[in-house]
């Protein structure tokens, strides 16, 4: 594998089958050149399935193929398209009473039904179950949508691309490499046999096989076991062997991950507490949700006081967040209007009623706040998503959100996860039309 390196440094492309996988090589390949003593490399061509699939669809869009004439929805606009579609046949509450997961199962069952080639009208005939039936009926109802609206749902793209590629629209690389499939679904094939009949040397890469070896320890308590943790994976990536290494841990819930996390980050990448956040070489599945976040918390708090009224204990967390500007200034003045609102016990807030309060003991949060009543004005009329964004970067701003310390790590890819979730907001206006505000902040 560590000629891959010399493949890339000449221009190869390295496709592997998930985000992470991707993020993983290309920090090797970073380490690979440092290792070589180079100041300064020329990034590796290393993408993700899913996001190499959207760069051949702009080559398309910009050279008039077949696949770039339709529009293609980006992962929200395709589940906005579903949950429309199953709105008006009743097939929400179908899918809620039934089994499978709901709508996420419906879409992974629909990706499927692309990357194995099972033709549409051929699977209505052989439906026997209900569940099939109903998936069957919904499935062509979801094409006949994409057809008449002139959409692409990305599970779509691999046919298309393969004909663009054919006929010249989209270029090919000398060598392209795929990491990650045990086998490649017929669609793939299919696209991999377009690559190669352009003139492209494309070839699968093998995982490392494991040796499989087992041990069993005990220990006195879940500190010693999660230093024992550490202490093996520092002995594993001492070989340079570049083998990726996995804890598996049968009760997350019990564990701080967070801290696991930043051991081990401490022992591969001592640079990461200095902010080089990007490509850090450790991630943990079942790190929290960006909605349990401090720094997003605060904000759907400052958007719900915006939209309407909040539970007195959520505007008290509203008032005390340092994720305000002038939260830490300002502290106990903003622990006492919390402690004034508690005392009263009013089960609910507005914004105005908490501007009201009579010897307001924050100055600069009364600024703040006063700054968000004058956008409040302008949030009954329905828009467009993508101007809920600019209303909502607006007021955030004027709330003097995020705050006015220096932001940690973690805080920093919570921002950059709350921009890409309000760029997935933006992009459903194609799909959504106008929309009230409740219904933005649903996204």
């Amino acid at each position: 594998m560590n000629n891959i390196f010399t493949e890339l440094e000449q221009g190869s492309v390295l496709v592997c089958a998930t985000a992470r996988q991707a993020r993983h090589w290309r920090w090797r390949f970073d380490r690979h050149q440092q290792a070589l003593g180079r100041r300064g490399w020329l990034a590796p061509a290393v993408h993700a399935w899913r996001p190499w699939l959207n760069e051949l669809w702009e080559q398309s869009l910009l050279t008039g193929g077949s696949a770039g004439s339709l529009g293609l929805l980006n992962d929200a606009q395709a589940e906005l398209a579903w949950r429309e579609l199953l709105t008006a046949d009743s097939g929400v509450e179908r899918l809620a009473a039934g089994t499978g997961g709901g709508l996420r199962a419906l879409r992974r069952a629909w990706r499927t039904l692309h990357e194995w080639s099972i033709d549409q009208e051929a699977l209505v005939a052989e439906a026997r179950t209900p569940d099939a039936i109903a998936f069957a009926g919904w499935a062509l109802s979801y094409r006949d949508t994409l057809q008449t609206r002139g959409w692409l749902d990305p599970a779509q793209l691999y046919l298309l691309l393969a004909e663009d590629i054919h006929s010249g629209a989209i270029s090919v690389p000398d060598r392209l490499y795929w990491l990650g499939w045990v086998e490649h679904p017929p669609a793939l094939t299919k696209l991999d046999r377009a690559l190669a009949a352009a003139g492209c040397h494309t070839r699968r890469l093998a995982a490392a096989v494991s040796d499989n070896r087992v041990s069993r320890e005990s220990f006195v308590d879940r500190a010693a076991e999660q230093r024992a943790m550490v202490d093996w994976l520092a002995e594993a990536a001492a070989d340079e062997s570049g083998h990726c290494h996995g804890l598996v841990l049968a009760e997350p819930s019990a564990w701080s991950l967070r801290s696991l996390r930043e051991q081990i980050l401490d022992l591969l990448e001592p640079a990461w507490r200095n902010g080089a956040t990007a490509g850090l070489p450790v991630q943990v599945d079942r790190e929290r949700r960006l909605a349990d976040t401090g720094l997003a918390r605060a904000a759907l708090l400052l958007l719900r006081l915006a939209a309407g009224r909040v539970d007195y204990r959520d505007a008290g967390q509203v008032l005390r967040s340092p994720y305000l500007a002038g939260g830490e200034a300002e502290s106990a003045g903003r622990a006492q209007l919390d402690l004034r609102l508690r005392a009263e016990r009013q089960p609910d807030l507005s914004l105005a009623e908490i501007l009201d309060i009579t010897e307001f003991p924050a100055p600069r949060l009364r600024e703040l706040l006063r700054a968000m009543q004058g956008r409040q004005r302008d949030s009954g009329t329905p828009r467009y998503p993508d101007d809920w964004v600019t209303w909502i970067e607006e007021l955030l701003t004027a709330a003097g959100w995020p705050g006015d310390r220096q932001p940690g790590a973690d805080e920093e890819a919570a921002q950059l996860a709350w921009q890409a979730l309000l760029e997935r907001l933006g992009s459903l206006g194609p799909v959504a039309g106008r929309m009230p505000l409740a219904a933005a902040l649903r996204w």
